[in-house]
C-alpha cells in the first residue's frame, strides 16, 4: 500500500477533486484530470468554451479540439489519458485507485470500508451497494473482485465500448480495423465481412505493435545519428567560418600594408622635391641680399662724396665707381644663377588606378559546407 499512496500522491491524484483519477484525460499540456471535473470545470470557461477550446486549470494553456461544432461533453469525452497514466492505473489497478472506502458512500458523505471492487465500473463497494451493484440490470454482470483476495492476482481493465459504455468491447472488425461491442456490430458493422473476436485479434495487434515499435526505435537512432551528424558540421562550418575570417582579415591589412607603404614612399619623394627647390631659392635669396647691401652702402657713400665741399673726394671716388662699375659687371657674370622655378605635380598611373578599381582580395567559395579563401591581390 505505500506504492500506492506514493502513487497517489504524486501521480495519481486530480488537480481539481484532489481524489485518485476517475475515468482521466490528458490536455495538450500534459496536464491530466478526470473528466467529470475536467468538464464541470470547461463550462464555467466562458471564454475558451467561445474559443472552441479547453483551458487548462493547472497551466491556464489552451487546448484545441477535434470537433468545434460537438458539444463540450463530447470534447472532454474524446481526451485520452497519457500512456504512463492509463499504464499506472492498469497495473496496479485497486491499490493505485485508493479503495479503502466505498466510492458510492462516499460521494454521499459517508465513509464506509469496501469490501469489493468493479472491474468494469472502477469502483470499489461495500457489502451494502455491492448488493444494489448486482441488482441492476445493467451491472449485473459487470466482474466483481474480492478486495480481500486482491494479493492474488491484478484485476484486468475492461475494454468498454464508447458509445455504448455499458457494453464491453469483445469483436473486432477488420474492415473498419476498429474494436467494437455486439451492439456496434448488429447496428452499424452488418455489411462488413471481417468481424472476429477481440482475443484473437490480441496476438496479431501485440506482433503488430511490437514490430512498430522496433521501426520507431530504428527511426529514433536514425533521427538522433542525423542530429549528431548535423550538430557536428554545424561546428565544423562554424570553425571552418571563423578560420576564413582570420585570414580574409590578414589578407586585407596585408594589402593596406602595401598600399601605405607605396603612399610613403611618393611623399619621401614629394618631400625631396620640395627640399631641393626650396635649397636653390634660399641661396639665391642670400646672394640678391648680399648685393643689396653692397648698392646700399655704394649709395651711402657716392651721396656723401656728391654733397660735400671737397672735388678731390668726389673726383676720387669717381674714378674708382668706374673701375668698380666695370669689375660689378665682371662679378654679376660670375653670381649665383637665378633657379628655375619648378612645379611639383603628381600623375596617377591609370593602371594602377584600374587595379585598385577592381581589387579583388580573393574569392570565397562554399564546397559541401566548407568555405575555401584564395588571395588574389597582387602586389
Amino acid at each position: 500500500m505505500a506504492t500506492a499512496k506514493k502513487l497517489t500522491d504524486n501521480h495519481l491524484t486530480c488537480g481539481i477533486c484532489t481524489e485518485v483519477f476517475r475515468d482521466p484525460a490528458t490536455l495538450q499540456c500534459n496536464h491530466t484530470f478526470c473528466k467529470c471535473c475536467l468538464l464541470k470545470y470547461t463550462k464555467t470557461q466562458t471564454e475558451a468554451t467561445q474559443a472552441k477550446s479547453i483551458r487548462c486549470p493547472s497551466c491556464r494553456q489552451m487546448t484545441k479540439v477535434a470537433i468545434p461544432d460537438s458539444p463540450v461533453e463530447e470534447w472532454i469525452s474524446q481526451l485520452k489519458p497519457s500512456h504512463v497514466i492509463q499504464g499506472l492505473m492498469d497495473d496496479f489497478g485497486e491499490e493505485a485507485r485508493g479503495i479503502d472506502c466505498c466510492m458510492v458512500c462516499k460521494r454521499e458523505g459517508e465513509i464506509t470500508p469496501a469490501t469489493s471492487w468493479c472491474a468494469t465500473c472502477s469502483d470499489s463497494f461495500c457489502d451494502r451497494c455491492l448488493k444494489v451493484h448486482r441488482n441492476m440490470s445493467l451491472s449485473s454482470d459487470h466482474e466483481v473482485v474480492d478486495l480481500s483476495k486482491k494479493g492474488q492476482g491484478k484485476c484486468k481493465r475492461h475494454f468498454m465500448c464508447k458509445i455504448h459504455r455499458d457494453k464491453q468491447i469483445e469483436l473486432f472488425c477488420k474492415d473498419c480495423t476498429i474494436p467494437i461491442c455486439t451492439l456496434c456490430c448488429s447496428i452499424n458493422h452488418r455489411k462488413c465481412d471481417d468481424v472476429v473476436t477481440i482475443d484473437s485479434m490480441a496476438t496479431l495487434v501485440k506482433e503488430h505493435m511490437t514490430k512498430e515499435t522496433m521501426k520507431l526505435k530504428d527511426k529514433m537512432k536514425l533521427k538522433t545519428d542525423n542530429i549528431s551528424s548535423a550538430e557536428s558540421s554545424i561546428k565544423k562550418i562554424t570553425e571552418n567560418a571563423s578560420s576564413v575570417r582570420c585570414e580574409i582579415q590578414k589578407v586585407r591589412r596585408e594589402a593596406v600594408h602595401y598600399l601605405m607603404r607605396k603612399e610613403q614612399l611618393l611623399l619621401d619623394q614629394v618631400d625631396r622635391f620640395e627640399e631641393d627647390n626650396v635649397q636653390n631659392w634660399n641661396r639665391f635669396i642670400q646672394s640678391e641680399e648680399i648685393d643689396l647691401q653692397m648698392y646700399q652702402q655704394q649709395i651711402k657713400i657716392t651721396t656723401n662724396a656728391v654733397t660735400s665741399d671737397c672735388d678731390e673726394d668726389m673726383y676720387a671716388l669717381y674714378k674708382q665707381a668706374d673701375i668698380t662699375s666695370t669689375d660689378q659687371i665682371k662679378i654679376l657674370k660670375k653670381d649665383v644663377k637665378r633657379p628655375t622655378r619648378h612645379r611639383i605635380s603628381f600623375r596617377q598611373n591609370e593602371e594602377i588606378f584600374l587595379t585598385l578599381n577592381n581589387l579583388n582580395l580573393g574569392d570565397v567559395k562554399n564546397r559541401s559546407g566548407i568555405f575555401n579563401f584564395s588571395f588574389l591581390f597582387k602586389r
